[in-house]
């Protein structure tokens, strides 16, 4: 789902935005996740560490509004998450559930293809998955894939 449409959507109520449009994770109050996908110009990256981090701003407001993981160290669940077609109830335990959230992650990032050089000031766009306990938990979006849709100024 675009960005300003999912945005919207959450800002109107976060269950009704789920059922509509997300997936929730298996047990007692988890986090809705949604596909979701985007595109703004990088405020700050980081980039030296195995967890990368892109910060973007999505809005035009000159400030951060979503962080990008890049990998390869990945947090979360999102993309197992959101996608419709992983149930809990058909995984032997909560470790194989946790693996294929590992392995799903692994499999994203090592597939990612990150821009060289400094990515600050640079448009990128993106498909990914976020996941949100509350409509204002911080748009941590876990990538799938990355575009470089303007150079650095």
């Amino acid at each position: 789902m675009p960005l300003p449409d999912l945005r919207s959507a959450v800002a109107a109520g976060l269950d009704a935005a789920g059922a509509a449009h997300g997936n929730r994770g298996a047990g007692e109050g988890a986090a809705w996740s949604f596909p979701v996908k985007g595109e703004g110009v990088v405020i700050a990256a980081k980039l030296q560490s195995r967890a990368r981090k892109a910060e973007l701003d999505t809005d035009g407001d000159g400030k951060a509004d979503v962080t990008l993981q890049l990998g390869p160290v990945i947090t979360g669940t999102a993309l197992r998450d959101a996608a419709p077609f992983y149930d809990f109830n058909d995984f032997r335990d909560q470790i194989q559930f946790a693996k294929l959230g590992r392995a799903v992650n692994d499999r994203a990032s090592a597939a990612l293809v990150v821009p060289e050089g400094d990515l600050t000031g640079r448009k990128l766009g993106f498909d990914g998955a976020v996941s949100l306990k509350a409509a204002s938990d911080p748009w941590v979006v876990t990538v799938v894939t990355l575009v470089t849709l303007e150079p650095a100024p």
